[in-house]
């Protein structure tokens, strides 16, 4: 039997080149060993003395070296330590080969000097190539599992997807991006305070059993959307799934986690430009017919006004419909501005200046339980505006915001108005954001301390058929996007259930 005395911590060549590097002062068992080598296949670089070694360990990186401890310039065991403290080659395995390794102080003292193996002479060409082509083989294996677990690491570390193992139902180990999308501390999850099924939405339970199975079954599951409940009780949309690491004595398991938030937001911006466009069409035609009857109405009638005389006993009934038919014209230009596509007196506005002269409205408009303060800046950039049309934006929005508090709640409104910029990121946040460009805008704040909106309910204030009134149609706040529409603009809304709700307005300045 060969007496190979080995470490259970040994160095790999992270190059994956199988070059050995063969070192012995005496010429003729140096190239006996390197034609043994070299007969089978492996690359062998030879080195007589110890300074001659570690140049070659430098230079050429070898896999494994086969060091023998009688050395005429540096004691093989000093040879040995400098590989190992040296960081460019300290991952090099290194077979210390002598006929003193009888001696069990030998072995004791090739080990402290770091050598990986020390083997003991006389050895047969044979077992030379089983030796070196063995630790070849555990280098190139140990090489790849550390490649792999540096590319899971760099995969763990990314800021680009949550990943999570799981043992059971504890989470063992997740990167930070899955602990932002659940809003759980990492202290939390040392502490093994986190597991799935309390994170989970419980009408999910059904779909994480089925997923579990399969994982059982054929070691992974099919990714599926699911809904975690952050620490702060909000609710996330994610697509997850898994792959099984190991199945006894307990399931372990890797997830793979994606926030479907930024998604979700964008494909309900895009359903609901699309509902509103569709709209806008019917209101568009709508207003065109209207338009053109209110027209020829209100020309019979200012005829039949001149024709008739100043005491002729009809001339009330025509003035009064022609305040009908005007009405009528009103309506039209309001339907207009709805589809987005408006005749309006567009003109420079001053934002600030139009909301102060509405105070006298906006107060009558307001209840006296409910406190209206004003923060309007002097000095903003103007807009290029319809100044009838941001009125009815700014009532409509009071009067939302009166509805939000309550038939009988006291409460307060507050309106400001300020200026800022919008980037390419920012201008997602705002409804509408089809027809915003970044760039300078205006911003009317409108506040209110009402039960607030959530997650649902903010997703369709917007949509012309949803009200939370139990009677009406709810049009009010999808005319204020029709009129932002048609100015280039955008509404952002924010709030939590019970601490009021913000909508903010933005309008391109001139």
């Amino acid at each position: 039997m060969l007496p190979i005395y080995l470490k259970s911590d040994y160095a790999m060549n992270s190059s994956g080149t199988t070059l050995v590097l063969n070192v012995d002062h005496d010429d003729g068992k140096r190239h006996a060993f390197t034609r043994t080598l070299a007969d089978r296949g492996v690359m062998v670089r030879e080195a007589a003395t110890g300074e001659a070694a570690l140049h070659l360990c430098r230079a050429e990186q070898p896999a494994v070296v086969l060091l023998e401890l009688n050395l005429p310039d540096i004691d093989a065991f000093e040879v040995c330590r400098r590989i190992k403290s040296d960081p460019g080659i300290s991952h090099l395995q290194v077979l210390q080969i002598s006929a003193a390794f009888t001696d069990e102080r030998v072995v004791v003292q090739g080990y402290d000097s770091g050598a990986d193996a020390c083997i003991l002479k006389p050895l047969s060409p044979g077992a030379l190539v089983a030796v070196v082509d063995s630790f070849a083989r555990r280098k190139d294996r140990e090489s790849h599992l550390r490649e792999s677990a540096q590319r899971f690491r760099r995969l763990l570390e990314s800021e680009t997807i949550g990943i999570l193992v799981c043992e059971e139902e504890r989470i063992i180990e997740a990167n930070d991006v899955f602990l932002r999308t659940v809003g759980h501390a990492r202290q939390q999850l040392q502490n093994g305070g986190i597991r799935w099924r309390q994170i989970t939405a419980p009408e999910y339970a059904a779909l994480d059993e089925a997923a579990r199975r399969q994982l059982v079954e054929t070691g992974e599951c099919n990714p599926y959307e699911k809904e975690y409940i952050r620490s702060d009780g909000t609710r996330v949309p994610v697509m997850i799934g898994a792959v099984r690491l190991q199945l006894e004595p307990r399931l372990k398991c890797i997830s793979f986690v994606v926030d479907l938030t930024e998604r979700k937001r964008m494909e309900e911006h895009r359903l609901l430009a699309q509902k509103l466009e569709t709209i806008g069409r019917l209101a568009r035609g709508a207003a065109q017919r209207l338009n053109v009857a209110t027209m020829g109405v209100l020309g019979n009638l200012h005829l039949a006004l001149e024709s008739s005389g100043e005491n002729n006993e009809h001339r009330p009934f025509v003035k009064a419909a022609m305040e009908e038919a005007n009405r009528m014209a009103d309506l039209s230009k309001h339907l207009l501005g709805y589809g987005g596509r408006p005749r309006f007196v567009v003109e420079p506005v001053a934002i600030s200046k139009l909301v102060n002269n509405l105070e006298g409205l906006l107060r009558a408009s307001v209840p006296p339980r409910i406190q209206l303060t004003l923060a309007l800046r002097d000095g903003l950039p103007l807009i290029q505006a319809d100044g009838g049309q941001i009125q009815e934006l700014v009532m409509n929005l009071v009067d939302n915001a009166v509805e939000a508090i309550g038939p009988e709640r006291p409460g307060a409104i507050a309106i400001e108005t300020r200026a800022g910029v919008l980037d390419e990121t920012s201008i997602h946040d705002y409804v509408g954001y089809e027809a915003i460009e970044p760039g300078e805008y205006v911003f009317l704040l409108v506040r209110d301390s009402g039960l607030g909106l959530d997650e649902s309910i903010k997703a369709k204030i917007f949509d012309p058929f949803y009200s939370t009134k139990d009677i009406g149609r709810g049009l009010g706040l999808t005319t204020v996007l029709g009129i932002l529409r048609s100015h280039k603009g955008g509404i952002h809304v924010s709030g939590v259930p019970g601490e009021g709700t913000v909508f903010t307005v933005c309008l391109p300045i001139t």
